[in-house]
């Protein structure tokens, strides 16, 4: 048996009840009588809101299930099977009815959103059309990052609103986008490194001293383990020009002895001799890798100081290093932490030696243990470079 809304209330008013009908029909269409008839046309929407609601497949062939009508009830509150609160719904769009049910979770879950053209948003929220969501009081597509006020979403990343949008690993550069790693220059994308793979290193052929002098190299009494800290570089070098220069993908020097030919040769180029001089090597560290890089002085004999950074251009003393190894002195790994692969860091070299026996090699290891150079195994690729051009990112730098 079938009955609709109003002919329940017919039967009430005739004084049968709900319950007098077959149970299925009660059971289908009981309702909150517990207000009287005098209730007002809200009250009455309201019954109709509170009354069981009715599958779909319950009706006949061509019937649809009663849609909720302002009109007729009264203008009481919107059906109940709106999931979101009633002080959270409104959002322009028109509101059908949807045969719906939902369990108490359901309902927890929806708390605190309200209906915007059949979904459900964060109360609060600016209300925009379907397929756009609310971003910092504008609507943006769904989906599509969030950004503050004067920013844009540019492949997942917020950008200034009216700059160039440049992939992941790209930035503006004067309207071009260009790697990160990238220079940008004064008028546009920096011209393309010319950079050689190697050092430029520069020979001084000093004298003995007692201490430290303009072109004078002290002598190592002890010998010392830390003979390096009474060596001052900068005094040394002052009036100084180098006697002889030249490029190398190797760092270091066999051990020689004043004796040996080998002691007489830097780099395979001639020199008077190596005892009382000083080599120093420049350029730039073009690290492969972000991570740990190890810099580890061998053989030293008598000493071996570098720099990186601005201090590796100027400033550097026997004292600022980053990395340091003596005669008589342990090998000690020394760690320089890169923190963005194809960086360029000037880098600068320094070997020193008074009387006697001299070499060394400088290892260098990249953050997985790969060894990039030492002085048995020359530099392969461009991790150490000089001679770039002066609008690149490596300009030259003096010795």
């Amino acid at each position: 048996m079938r009955i609709s809304i109003l002919a329940a209330t017919l039967l009430f008013r005739n004084g049968l009840a709900v319950d007098d009908l077959e149970p299925s029909a009660a059971q289908r269409y009981r309702l909150d009588f517990s207000e009287t008839l005098e209730n007002s046309a809200n009250e009455q929407g309201r019954n109709y809101a509170r009354g069981e609601q009715i599958a779909a497949s319950d009706y006949k062939e061509n019937e649809t299930p009663p849609e909720y009508n302002p009109t007729i009830t009264g203008g009481g509150p919107e059906p109940t099977d709106n999931p979101c609160p009633p002080d959270q719904r409104k959002c322009g769009a028109k509101w059908a009815r949807r045969d719906v049910t939902e369990n108490a979770s359901q309902v927890e879950q929806n708390a605190g959103m309200k209906d915007c053209h059949g979904e459900c948003v964060k109360a609060g929220a600016k209300f925009c059309p379907k397929g756009m969501e609310d971003c910092y009081g504008e609507c943006v597509k769904a989906g599509a990052k969030c950004c503050p006020k004067g920013m844009e979403d540019c492949y997942g990343e917020c950008v200034k609103v009216g700059a160039k949008c440049c992939p992941k690993g790209m930035e503006d550069c004067h309207g071009e986008c260009i790697r990160i790693e990238d220079k940008c220059c004064k008028n546009g994308p920096c011209p393309k490194e010319t950079c050689q793979p190697g050092l430029q290193w520069a020979f001084y052929q000093g004298r003995r001293v007692d201490t430290t002098q303009p072109g004078g190299v002290p002598y190592n009494k002890i010998p010392s383990s830390s003979w390096y800290t009474s060596f001052d570089i900068q005094t040394f070098l002052q009036g100084q020009t180098p006697f002889i220069k030249g490029t190398t993908k190797i760092f270091g020097l066999d051990q020689g002895d004043p004796s040996y030919r080998n002691s007489r040769t830097v780099y395979g180029s001639e020199v008077p001799t190596r005892e009382y001089s000083v080599i120093l090597h420049i350029g730039y560290f073009h690290p492969k890798k972000a991570g740990k890089y190890t810099f580890t002085p061998l053989y030293v004999d008598e000493a071996v100081l570098a720099w990186f950074g601005d201090k590796a251009k100027y400033g550097f003393t026997n004292t600022n290093m980053e990395v340091h190894g003596n005669w008589n002195a342990p090998s000690t790994p020394f760690t320089y932490t890169v923190q963005r692969a194809g960086d360029y860091i000037p880098f600068r070299l320094m070997w020193a030696n008074a009387q006697g026996g001299n070499g060394f090699s400088f290892l260098v290891n990249d953050p997985d243990g790969v060894q990039v150079v030492s002085r048995e195994k020359p530099l392969i690729d461009d991790q150490f470079v000089f001679g770039c051009g002066a609008e690149s990112r490596a300009p030259p730098f003096n010795f």
